[in-house]
């Protein structure tokens, strides 16, 4: 007899359920593997351009800019790098808090009518 069959019938539907439950396992355990590929991609990526970049900042210290110029100008692309996620998070906090106190001060308005 079929799994999920305790009266001695036969009912499709519980066989296609455990031919789903299968379905649905083999599908997850792909979408991990392809998770872990993609993540896999961009470290390798990442791991590359962190090595590239020096060699880039060297040529670029020892042909253009200078030492000093090229330090000034990798500080500053490295602060406006960490500044920005941080000033867009404080202006969105910054705009709701500013249109909660202008509903406040429109309800307020609005009752001394």
């Amino acid at each position: 007899m079929p799994s999920g069959s305790d009266s001695g019938s036969y009912d499709p539907l519980l066989a296609l359920d455990d031919g789903m439950a299968d379905a649905v396992e083999i599908t997850e355990r792909f979408a991990f593997s392809g998770r872990i590929a993609a993540a896999t991609a961009a470290i390798n990526a990442w791991n590359g351009v962190s090595q590239l970049l020096p060699l880039l900042g060297g040529a670029l210290a020892d042909s253009w800019l200078g030492r000093y110029r090229t330090i000034l100008l990798a500080s500053l692309l490295y602060i406006l790098i960490f500044v920005k996620p941080v000033a867009a998070v404080a202006l969105r906090v910054i705009r709701s808090q500013i249109a909660k106190i202008i509903r406040v001060v429109g309800e307020v308005s609005s009752g001394i009518d």
